[in-house]
């Protein structure tokens, strides 16, 4: 097999690809987190108890609660990002991006 291209970021510039995956377990890591920020917080909160602005109004489950959590699959939870229920919209998101988020909503802790 020959040498893979380089890819090329965002800003144009070219780079050499991470065999390992780790540059793109970094953008993917990135992306999650960004996510998180910008279409989870508004119903979820930064923490995921459900208080964000829209979060009452709306209903969103407190993600931290160790009932959820247990009763909760991971495949429930992906299927809830990528079809939406009840007044959660679908999210169209690649695969390693719904599954980062579920392993985020995973590391959420009842405080």
């Amino acid at each position: 097999m020959g040498a893979q291209a380089p890819a090329t970021a965002p800003n144009g510039v070219q780079r050499e690809r991470d065999p390992s995956g780790g540059a793109a377990a970094a953008e993917v890591k990135q992306l999650v987190e960004l996510t998180w920020r910008q279409q989870c917080t508004t119903c979820h909160g930064p923490t995921g108890r459900g208080d964000g602005q829209m979060g009452p109004m709306v209903q969103a489950p407190d993600l931290t609660l160790a009932d959820w959590q247990g009763k909760t699959t991971n495949g429930e939870m992906a299927t809830v990002i990528k079809m939406g229920r009840n007044r959660m919209p679908a999210f169209n998101l690649p695969d390693p991006v719904v599954a980062g988020l579920v392993s985020r909503i995973r590391t959420l802790k009842a405080r």
